[in-house]
């Protein structure tokens, strides 16, 4: 299996239900033709989950745009098992929305 090319990353701290400390690295890769008409991106969460989430669309950009909110959207079924998610090691706490309110228009 070819490996996309990774082209947004954005690291982060987070601490188990155990107290355990992990460091994360969300990676978004290259969106890629996955079939004769059907795009796909791979995003995973290094340190959290070791699966390579497909996130399909009808061109690059939905795949793209998709994969970007992916997290969004995995983060709080773990933070409902108890895991807490930071910024940075003794940083701020986040929620999952959190990863994308800038990019949001005011």
């Amino acid at each position: 299996m070819e490996t996309s090319l990774a082209i947004a990353e954005r690291a982060l701290f987070a601490i188990d239900p155990d107290g355990s400390e992990h460091s994360i690295v969300i990676r978004v890769e290259q969106p890629t033709l996955i079939a004769q008409a059907d795009w796909g991106t791979y995003v995973t969460l290094l340190g959290l989950d070791s699966k390579r989430h497909l996130i399909g669309g009808i061109d690059s950009w939905q795949s793209l745009h998709l994969a970007m909110k992916f997290p969004e959207h995995l983060l709080p079924g773990y933070i409902e098992k108890g895991w807490k998610f930071f910024w940075d090691r003794g940083g701020t706490e986040f929620k999952p929305s959190d990863l994308f309110d800038s990019l949001r228009a005011p």
